[in-house]
């Protein structure tokens, strides 16, 4: 009888056992993940794993899920220099960066671990390359390089702290689509409904931070 009543106990406990998680992820550019930190969740252990990330049709998928939830957990991710973030999965940001390379940070409480992003990497140009180019290709990109930066001079900076998660994320993703992309595409790279899109999107438009343009069956977002 009391080894019955000693494993109900220890199963009980085991059951009610509440996670956390305070964890560095650091994407490697050939997919390998580093995490580094405390949590006493198995996923989450410290090391350098080549599971993490999956690599289909020239986009990676980082998937870090757990079916239990967490208590607390605090969450800090970076992804190679160059990479561009095609959807987004995390319950929380709190810290959103992409100057010098992709970087979030947020704290969640009382939910599963979820990040899930998909993303793609550019590619460096090979030395040789360098050699075959001609006088012509030489000419465009100086005249590239000069409307770039005239361009730049007058580019707008966006803060995170002007605006809500959602409408930074659409922001961000907006200025990584040469400023223009569909609802529909922002729908889907959003993950967002669309009453919630389209909030946000009205919210932005009243902000004169975006512009709407009807095009078919749907709209084209434009930043201003």
């Amino acid at each position: 009888m009391r080894v019955l009543f000693v494993i109900f106990f220890l199963m009980c406990f085991a059951s009610a056992q509440e996670y956390s998680a305070d964890v560095t992820i650091n994407v490697l550019r050939d997919g390998y993940v580093e995490v580094s930190g405390e949590s006493n969740h198995p996923i989450l252990k410290e090391g350098v794993y080549g599971d993490l990330t999956v690599k289909k049709d020239g986009f990676w998928l980082l998937n870090i899920t757990s079916k239990e939830r967490f208590s607390n957990y605090k969450y800090s991710i970076s992804l190679p220099k160059d990479s561009k973030i095609n959807y987004l999965g995390v319950y929380s940001i709190s810290e959103f960066e992409d100057d010098d390379g992709f970087k979030i940070s947020g704290n969640v409480k009382n939910k599963p671990f979820t990040v899930v992003i998909q993303y793609k990497t550019g590619y460096l140009v090979d030395d040789f390359l360098f050699t075959a180019i001609s006088f012509v290709s030489l000419v465009v990109i100086g005249i590239s390089i000069y409307l770039f930066f005239r361009r730049r001079k007058h580019k707008r900076k966006y803060s995170f702290n002007e605006f809500s998660e959602r409408e930074y994320l659409i922001i961000k993703l907006l200025e990584g689509n040469g400023g223009c992309l569909t609802q529909t595409e922002l729908e889907a790279k959003t993950g967002l409904p669309k009453a919630s899109l389209f909030r946000n999107l009205s919210s932005l438009e009243g902000k004169k931070i975006i512009e709407k343009h009807k095009s078919g069956m749907t709209n084209k977002i434009k930043l201003i």
